[in-house]
């Protein structure tokens, strides 16, 4: 079964999670060596087995995955796609969307660096949903294709030239469960983070 985990003391408890192993994350990435998802109690046998058999459960039978996720989902709430991992490929994200769509009480946020995916999918006439936020993970030295003009999201650096960052971005305070700016973000506009 394709789960669905429970937020940690930064996002809250009451914050649904879809993670991913990080074999779906893009290896070319400068930030996939320092992720914080490859680090910590995200390295424990249970959560890594988790994210793990997600991935597996997906590329094994997606339409089951799909009910899966749906049927652990809040009827009003937050989710937050991929603490760990990135969209596998279009199929994945068309799921996500569709899933968006039959949860209107829920309100989907997704950081991600698959920047071509999105754009394609959006040049295709595709429909992002109001209830789900697509924000581009940016990082020093990498191009991000951003003709849409997603939000974005970047994480100041401690060495670095931090060339990613925008006048008047929002520093994240830590609390999602107090804060929830992410889920409601403007296109156009910034979340900045403290590196771990």
């Amino acid at each position: 079964m394709f789960k669905l985990n429970n937020g940690n003391s930064k996002l809250g408890a009451g914050i649904k999670v879809i993670n991913l192993s990080r074999r779906s994350c893009r290896k070319d990435a400068p930030c996939y060596k320092l992720c914080y998802a490859g680090k910590g109690t995200f390295n424990f046998p249970n959560v890594k087995n988790c994210y793990d058999n997600n991935y597996d459960e997906y590329m094994a039978n997606p339409l089951k995955a799909e009910r899966d996720i749906i049927s652990q989902l809040p009827l009003i709430g937050f989710v937050r796609i991929h603490a760990s991992g990135d969209m596998i490929d279009m199929e994945y994200f068309k799921m996500l969307i569709r899933i968006s769509k039959v949860a209107k009480g829920v309100k989907f946020m997704a950081y991600t660096k698959q920047y071509e995916l999105i754009n394609t999918y959006v040049s295709q006439g595709g429909k992002i949903p109001r209830n789900f936020k697509i924000i581009f993970s940016l990082w020093d030295g990498f191009a991000c294709p951003n003709p849409n003009n997603f939000p974005t999201s970047t994480v100041l650096l401690k060495k670095g030239n931090n060339d990613k960052i925008s006048k008047g971005g929002y520093v994240c305070s830590g609390n999602c469960s107090q804060c929830f700016y992410c889920w409601n973000i403007k296109k156009g506009k910034q979340v900045l983070f403290e590196q771990h």
